[in-house]
């Protein structure tokens, strides 16, 4: 995919390609950059280059992205198909996302309600989050089997992080 990226009142045309074994690059004036991204939320990325993280914050105006890290704002715009990195991105986003709970505020793990390969059903509580002296029981947005529980009780938790990731009941 092609993109044009605009940062700092300068333009730059950058090329991304996944290589066959699911590694990213993306070539900006000639260099080329190995990077690896997770998608943390419908919005928000992490985005490892040179075995840095960058936290990114998307969001779509028309057909670009408004790109914003640590407060600068950059665009992007598709210079391929119309819709084709619209499509792309939202597609990433859902098979990213679809599995993983994340923490919906800051807060501190008071109790994890599920343990790994529990199976668990809709709107199930999986763990409760104090946050602002306030207690907020968490429940499962789906039916499906607990794959992993990347925190305990008492872990302290950031907007956004992974607490738990759900597979779907029929897989391994």
């Amino acid at each position: 995919m092609e993109f044009n990226f605009r940062h700092n009142d300068q333009n730059f045309v950058v090329t991304v390609q996944k290589s066959a074994d699911g590694q990213f690059s993306a070539e900006i004036d000639g260099r080329k950059l190995p990077f690896e991204y997770h998608w943390i939320s419908p919005d928000c990325l992490w985005l490892v280059i040179d075995n840095v993280l960058h936290t990114v914050f998307v969001s779509q105006q028309g057909k670009n992205y408004e790109v914003f890290v640590r407060g600068n704002h950059s665009e992007i715009a598709d210079l391929g198909s119309k819709s084709q990195v619209g499509r792309t991105v939202a597609g990433e986003i859902r098979k990213s996302t679809e599995n993983i709970i994340f923490a919906p505020m800051p807060g501190r793990i008071l109790k994890i309600l599920v343990k790994k390969n529990q199976p668990v059903e809709n709107n199930q509580p999986l763990f409760i989050l104090e946050s602002m002296k306030m207690e907020n029981e968490v429940q499962s947005p789906r039916e499906g089997k607990i794959a992993r529980i990347n925190f305990k009780a008492n872990d302290l938790v950031s907007l956004g992080d992974p607490i738990i990731e759900l597979e779907n009941l029929l897989e391994k």
